[in-house]
């Protein structure tokens, strides 16, 4: 009877074991799970910090390029100048308001050599005040300047440049973008997250109402930019976290705010928390079943030998064990019978136990293989996605080391090279082309392609391919099907794609990508998971590269703007001179000469007088195409000032450079007819020829000979050549 007793304490075992093993297991799926939720948090906020910083770069980028083209400017430059000695600020005014809505900035100042701001314009805060330009003193002394800086208005980003004419220094121009709310909201429509951004002094813009942002803390933005470290801080109480990230803006540090709503992420800890609760409780209901079946199978031999041992003391001795003891040892010998017939019984079923074990063995072992084989296919699995992870970071390198070549290209032609570059890196097994549109045609041009599937034409009509007419992208997998493009050259098993490329609502061109045949052994799904990546692939290359291809045709055309004249379309006076020096430097070097030709219209004002300026600017404006078409390619055509203008002939001889100017005075003459207003004009001129260096040390006076002659020939009744040595010869 006594062992009967060591059962309870046993059965007390087996209850806290079962209890400890339920709560590990509780606590270690809660925690798990937490711990995934918060790495998951985790990386959605430094996803978000990392579109937010590609967001700024581009904004700064463009800042940086529209600087640099204003520099060429030449009306904002030439307004400069005359305001330092004249402080007249009408050109300024009238340059600048005519750049300002091109622009699309915020800030546009100009200061001059005092650092004093002379004019500008601006959008939302205004700026005003000598102590507003900062930076403007570095400018003066190096190439550009971008900076990030507080003024009384609040924060901005500026570019900052130096106006040189020549090697004089006038003063500085500043354009920039206001750091505020607005550049906050503009960032959260883009991220789909509200963001906040912060400096040593606090908050500087935030798409959260001023009343929401009360969760913010200064010492922690402090902390977060002063160690350069994130710091995520937790609000349990509102299920929201939020992070602090340090980032730069034009070098200046700033820290990124993000508050992430954890509501959705704590409903759904608490709802797996009740699963787990529910599983735990199973599993102890189900060990406890378990503990209580073995105790009453331990239990049901023990009290069997007890019953049997006293039936036995009652048969053989006819005395009750409870009330007297009896003979010992017949009790002994008829308990042991008992034994061996539990014992007998304990064999049997023991044997039965490890007939059933086997067969749970057995099972056990097919589980096992079948869940070796699911192991191994998510194995597989987890290696495809690693691999297609590993892809699309190469993707995204490339796409960003497509932006940062695209920035530092000069011309239109280097953007095609570099854009069919990064195509055969990203679509390395296809075949495609890029296409430019003519605008003075309307044809689409073929610049430049890649694979082994070439265009079929060079240039066709923009009405040949459906993505332009759509203004989307169009995708032809099935020709009986689909609606084909006349430019492609056949259509791809695995299909092609049409990308349009436009900015600021302007078609530029198209990029055409015929999808290689190394896609037929994948099945319908992952095909349409490649052409839906392809998609997404060519729209962000798209991206990059309009924005870019506008902004170096807006820098050719300020170019352009300030070497020609816009009324003759010939070189300006400004070019002249370099072009002056440049070239006499070559016949220097050559031992060769330069021939000068200054001319003159006879009696344009009295032609102006008698038929209009309208008249004028129309003879000046068939002159100088005239005079375009009637030197070679090597010389300069240029107009020197109101109606006179200057032809520079490259290694020309005097004689040379007399009978050219002899030709263009009889072709005007008798060829070159004005129609205005139903009537026949013509003019005539007077010329001016000089030589570099035999009428001058120095271009300047060389070109002051050709002035001369020119003034000789007027003198001596005009419609007539004077070279320098006839002026020496009559003198």
């Amino acid at each position: 009877m006594r062992r009967k007793s060591l059962i309870f304490p046993i059965m007390g075992m087996q209850i806290i074991l079962i209890l400890a093993t339920t709560l590990s297991h509780y606590y270690i799926e809660v925690n798990t799970l937490r711990d995934t939720l918060s790495v998951s948090q985790q990386s959605k906020a430094e996803d978000i910090h990392f579109i937010v910083e590609s967001i700024i770069e581009k904004e700064t980028s463009k800042l940086s390029g529209l600087s640099k083209a204003l520099k060429n400017r030449s009306d904002l430059i030439n307004g400069i100048a005359h305001y330092s000695s004249t402080h007249d600020i009408e050109p300024i005014k009238k340059a600048m308001d005519m750049l300002f809505p091109q622009l699309e900035v915020d800030i546009f100042q100009v200061a001059d050599r005092g650092t004093t701001i002379i004019y500008q314009a601006h959008q939302g805060q205004s700026l005003s005040g000598k102590q507003e330009i900062h930076g403007v003193v570095e400018a003066m002394l190096a190439e550009d300047i971008l900076l990030a800086s507080e003024t009384s208005s609040g924060w901005a980003i500026r570019a900052i440049v130096p106006a040189f004419r020549g090697n004089d220094l006038f003063g500085t121009i500043t354009i920039g973008a206001w750091l505020n709310d607005d550049f906050a909201k503009n960032i959260s429509s883009a991220t789909e997250v509200e963001v906040t951004i912060g400096s040593q002094n606090g908050i500087v813009a935030s798409s959260l109402p001023k009343k929401s942002r009360s969760f913010v803390k200064t010492d922690i933005i402090r902390k977060s930019i002063s160690t350069l470290k994130p710091i995520r801080k937790d609000y349990p109480e509102d299920m929201k976290v939020t992070h602090y990230a340090p980032m730069e803006i034009a070098n200046e540090p700033f820290c990124l705010i993000i508050e992430i709503d954890t509501k959705a992420v704590f409903e759904l800890l608490e709802k797996n928390k009740t699963h787990i609760i529910k599983v735990s409780i199973l599993i102890l209901i189900l060990a406890l079943s378990v503990a209580a079946g073995i105790t009453m199978v331990i239990l049901r031999p023990l009290n069997q030998l007890d019953k049997k041992a006293k039936k036995t003391v009652r048969d053989f001795s006819g005395v009750d064990l409870k009330e007297t003891e009896g003979n010992e040892i017949q009790t002994l010998v008829r308990s042991f019978n008992v034994m061996v017939e539990t014992i007998s019984a304990h064999i049997t079923e023991r044997r039965r136990a490890e007939k059933e074990l086997q067969q749970h063995k057995e099972t056990l072992e097919d589980l096992v293989h079948e869940r070796t084989i699911e192991l191994s296919k998510s194995n597989d699995k987890l290696t495809r996605t690693i691999k297609e992870l590993e892809w699309r970071t190469n993707e995204i390198l490339l796409l960003n080391k497509l932006g940062d070549l695209l920035h530092a290209c000069d011309t239109e032609e280097e953007t095609y090279i570099i854009f069919i570059k990064i195509c055969r890196q990203l679509f390395s097994r296809d075949s495609g082309y890029l296409t430019i549109l003519d605008d003075t045609q309307k044809m689409l041009k073929v610049v430049a392609s890649w694979g082994d599937n070439p265009p079929i034409e060079t240039e066709f009509e923009q009405n040949q391919c459906w993505a332009i007419r759509r203004g989307k992208e169009h995708f032809v997998q099935n020709p009986d099907i689909d609606t084909v493009c006349s430019h492609t050259n056949g259509i791809p098993k695995n299909g092609a794609i049409c990308t349009p490329m436009s900015a600021q609502g302007e078609v530029l061109g198209m990029i055409h990508i015929a999808i290689g045949d190394y896609e037929l052994d994948k099945s319908e799904q992952e095909k349409k998971q490649i052409i839906e990546s392809k998609f997404m692939l060519v729209k962000s290359m798209v991206e990059r590269y309009a924005p870019s291809l506008i902004n170096l045709r807006l820098r050719e055309t300020l170019r352009v703007q300030s070497i020609r004249d816009p009324l003759t379309s010939l070189y300006n006076r400004r070019h002249m001179k370099e072009a002056l020096e440049r070239e006499a430097r070559r016949v220097d070097r050559r031992a060769s000469s330069l021939g000068m030709i200054m001319i003159d219209v006879d009696h344009f004002k009295m032609f102006n007088d008698s038929y209009g300026h309208e008249a004028g600017d129309k003879v000046l404006r068939e002159l100088g195409g005239f005079l375009k078409k009637s030197i070679r390619g090597e010389d300069i055509a240029c107009r020197y000032g109101g109606e006179e203008f200057l032809l520079i002939l490259v290694e020309a001889s005097m004689d040379n450079t007399k009978k050219k100017a002899e030709e263009i005075r009889r072709s005007v003459k008798k060829g070159l007819k004005i129609k205005h207003q139903g009537k026949i004009l013509s003019i005539t001129l007077s010329l001016g020829v000089a030589l570099y260096p035999m009428h001058g040390e120095t271009t300047e006076t060389a070109l002051k000979a050709a002035d001369e002659a020119l003034y000789k020939a007027k003198a001596l009744g005009r419609d007539r050549v004077v070279s320098v040595p006839d002026i020496k010869e009559e003198v």
